[in-house]
């Protein structure tokens, strides 16, 4: 299950940087990450530990755990 939860956060911080109209390298930037982990988490090439999580969700000034929430609900659980 954490693994499906995982997944389905991705393209919720995604839709969240869109919406604000943020580019990846603005968001990097706000979270103090590099661009690329930002693209790899996009891409879904990797999964964002919980310190990178909180440091994107921070940036996009949204809650953590309303995106675990809505990840959590499209993975079944």
């Amino acid at each position: 299950m954490p693994e499906a939860i995982s997944l389905q956060v991705i393209p919720f911080v995604e839709a969240e940087r869109e919406k604000r109209g943020i580019s990846m390298n603005l968001l990097a930037q706000k979270a103090g990450i590099n661009r690329q982990t930002v693209a790899f988490i996009e891409q879904g090439l990797r999964n964002p530990t919980m310190n990178t999580l909180f440091r994107l969700t921070t940036a996009l000034e949204v809650a953590p755990e309303k995106i675990i929430a809505r990840a959590r609900k499209l993975a079944g659980g």
